[in-house]
């Protein structure tokens, strides 16, 4: 368990680098997966897992790359527009996305605890980004709340495209392909940048900083934490974890950028929060 909430806190900060890096969005997402990806690369090689990547291992990470290219690159957008805490919230909501392609392409029967989740999932949300929606709402803040709400679609997406390919791998290949997945995604966002004349110059001074430990922290130490420490704990336990994340980010967004909270946000982050566990402990039979 500890484990898994080491990773879970590291990974709360992947928000506060994409924020701290002054660099577009699109670059700090290519930069999170190169560093990650080189992390990754070293670690698969002292445990012996790079001999296992195959044509099908590429193959599977081309497809999960694209979806996880399109999750990352909106989150950083949503980041930038509402801030740290209210875009992982909302990325968060992956979990009802996950259940419905899993109904839907997986033909999965849903728990009673999912359907209990709906309603203060709905409420929650309103009261997190609906009442602040008014006249006074900025464009930058609606545009962000949409980036949010496709990031969920994108993570959701991404994780139902694992569920598919994983079963299919034995246990070393299945460490290859989660290596091989930040550089095809990398090659991704890559591509894009290159079509859109973004410049791919490193980034110097702090803002290199930022996103070294973006990639070496949260994208490869944490998730690393976290996949050894899911191995050891109830699935109830792995979401109770990491709602960590989360609720991490709200608060480092409020002591670093001083991010303002209302009454009827933090009651709808809460609803929110309490659905999404029991969305993740009660979304599959």
């Amino acid at each position: 368990m500890i484990s898994l909430l080491l990773g879970a806190a590291m990974i709360s900060f992947a928000a506060v680098f994409v924020r701290l890096a002054q660099v577009s969005p699109d670059v700090s997402a290519f930069y999170r997966m190169f560093f990650g990806g080189l992390a990754l690369a070293v670690f698969l090689w002292r445990e012996g897992h790079l001999r296992c990547i195959s044509v099908r291992v590429v193959k599977y990470a081309v497809f999960a790359g694209v979806l996880f290219a399109l999750d990352i690159m909106c989150w950083h957008r949503s980041i930038l527009a509402i801030g740290p805490g209210m875009a992982t919230l909302l990325g968060n909501f992956q979990v009802f996305v996950l259940t419905a392609a899993s109904v839907l392409v997986l033909g999965e029967r849903p728990g009673k605890l999912f359907y209990l989740a709906l309603p203060p999932a709905f409420v929650g949300l309103y009261l997190v980004v609906g009442v602040g929606w008014g006249e006074e709402a900025s464009a930058d803040y609606r545009t962000g709340v949409f980036w949010g709400l496709l990031t969920a679609l994108f993570y959701g997406s991404y994780l139902l495209c694992l569920k598919l390919c994983i079963p299919r791998l034995g246990e070393d290949r299945r460490q290859a392909l989660m290596g091989v997945i930040p550089w095809t995604t990398c090659l991704c966002i890559g591509g894009y940048l290159l079509l859109d004349g973004q410049a791919l110059a490193v980034p110097m001074g702090m803002d290199l900083l930022w996103l070294v430990l973006l990639g070496v922290i949260c994208q490869a130490a944490g998730w690393l934490f976290i996949t050894r420490g899911m191995q050891a704990v109830s699935a109830a336990l792995v979401g109770l974890g990491l709602l960590l994340q989360p609720v991490l980010s709200y608060v480092w967004d409020v002591l670093i950028f001083a991010k303002p909270l209302t009454v009827a946000e933090l009651a709808g982050a809460g609803l929110a929060l309490a659905a999404i566990y029991l969305g993740t402990v009660g979304g599959r039979k």
